[in-house]
């Protein structure tokens, strides 16, 4: 599990994946305003791949290079200054899984 696939992931609460690209489109957008220039991923492209049901946590695939970024969104009414909102960034699908979702998993599942 080493690409990108979110089809291929085995999703354990409280991950589930984007379903509709509305949603994705939203969660895309909100993370444009929130990022600003001197944030990790400030210029580079995001494609909403997951959302955590328990948080405002976001799963991206960001471009340039191709990784995966886990970033708690503000919903702030205007941009907030780095390193906010807070990210995570993950080489691929293996290591955000193995590092996160299953941690995740356990805290939520109790």
């Amino acid at each position: 599990m080493n690409d990108l696939d979110p089809e291929k992931v085995g999703w354990l609460e409280p991950w589930s994946p984007v379903k509709n690209q509305q949603h994705a489109a939203w969660l895309e957008r909100e993370l444009k305003k929130e990022v600003v220039r001197g944030h990790v991923l400030f210029g580079r492209a995001a494609m909403a791949v997951a959302v955590r049901a328990d948080q405002d946590d976001v799963l991206f695939q960001i471009s340039d290079p191709t990784q995966l970024a886990v970033v708690h969104l503000t919903w702030a009414a205007r941009a907030d200054r780095p390193p906010w909102p807070s990210t995570s960034l993950f080489k691929d699908m293996s290591e955000f899984v193995q590092s996160r979702m299953n941690a995740d998993h356990d805290e939520f599942a109790g």
